[in-house]
Parts: structure tokens; C-alpha cells; sequence
């Protein structure tokens, strides 16, 4: 059965933006800052590790995400931005310490 595989990457701000957008829904506060970092694990929890340094503060704050809330975020992205999702299994994967959905088409020829 033949497959097709698809990759829809993103950059450090998008995921950055994506979370705090997720987390703003989710009323869940997040510090405004800058993004220092960002740590993905895409086979542990957390998966998402963001570190924000706040004005006036030495210490980066480090917020966490679970993967089901890092999909959720990526995905109100993708259609808050008109980027089309294709209808498929679709996974995170590591691209370059960076989320990325990994999308996977089977034929049913």
C-alpha cells in the first residue's frame, strides 16, 4: 500500500506565538517576554519546554506544555492563519529541536 508523507514545520515565534495564544484561550497565563529557548521532547512530558526572560528579572521562566496541548495549539494556528490540515494522522515530531506535524496519507489502491 503506497504512502505519502507530508511535513508542516514551524519557526521558534510561531510555536512561541501558537502556545501563548493557546494559553490565552486556556486562561492560563503565560509571562510576556522574550524567547530564550525552547526545548522539544517529542517522546517525553513535558514535550514543550518555552524559556521566557521577563524584563527586569535575571532568571529565564521555563513554561511547560503536555503534547496534547501542544497539538491543540499548533492546530488553532494552522486554522486561525487559513493554513490548511489536511485530513490524515498526523503526529509531532522533532524538526530541528522545533514541534512539526508529521502527516501520513495511505493509498487505498
Amino acid at each position: 500500500m503506497p504512502t505519502e508523507e507530508r511535513l508542516i514545520a514551524f519557526t521558534p515565534a510561531e510555536v512561541l506565538e501558537a502556545m501563548k495564544e493557546f494559553a490565552h484561550r486556556k486562561n492560563r497565563p503565560m509571562p510576556r517576554g522574550k524567547l530564550d529557548g525552547l526545548t522539544f521532547v517529542p517522546g517525553g512530558e513535558p514535550a514543550l519546554v518555552l524559556d521566557i526572560s521577563v524584563t527586569g528579572s535575571p532568571i529565564a521562566q521555563k513554561i511547560a506544555f503536555r503534547h496534547a496541548e501542544v497539538a491543540a495549539a499548533l492546530i488553532m494556528f494552522c486554522k486561525d492563519r487559513a493554513i490548511p490540515l489536511p485530513k490524515a494522522s498526523k503526529s509531532l515530531v522533532d524538526r530541528e529541536g522545533v514541534p512539526a506535524f508529521r502527516i501520513i496519507f495511505e493509498s487505498n489502491a
